[in-house]
């Protein structure tokens, strides 16, 4: 997705999500946390052992993060382009499921892939799309 649509997008159709990243990132810069330009989006990293959240173009995630996990998150904000106010929904079950696999784990029992849900998936594939894209135009961010 060129970053024009992106920008144009994720302030029109995904404005629902993106009022609440961008009041995150309030709180977030006023509590003193720095955002990084990472392909489109804007990325808060908050202590360690922490996991992911997208807020539309704005991305958090623990200091230890992985890049799989970072790219992971920029598909989320691309989906929020994708499906505007039908993201809700989508976010508020993906939560529900990380605290329902969290409990799984806590118990010892099996977890399937973590990208075996669609919207999951998806992110995945979508984020780690951007990425390679931008470094093939040679932008590294």
């Amino acid at each position: 997705m060129k970053r024009s649509s992106f920008a144009w997008l994720t302030c029109t159709w995904g404005l629902a999500l993106t009022l609440c990243g961008l009041t995150m990132a309030v709180a977030l810069l006023l509590a003193g946390f720095r955002p990084i330009y990472y392909h489109g989006a804007y990325l808060f990293t908050v202590g360690r052992g922490w996991g992911g959240l997208s807020l539309g173009p704005v991305l958090i995630t623990g200091e230890d993060a992985s890049d799989r996990l970072r790219r992971h998150e920029l598909g989320h904000a691309i989906q929020n382009c994708r499906y505007g106010p039908f993201i809700l929904p989508l976010v508020l079950l993906s939560i529900a499921r990380y605290h329902l696999r969290l409990e799984r784990a806590r118990r010892g029992l099996p977890l399937p892939p973590y990208d075996s849900w669609w919207f999951e998936g998806e992110a995945t594939r979508l984020g780690t799309a951007a990425v390679l894209a931008d470094r093939d135009r040679g932008r590294d961010e």
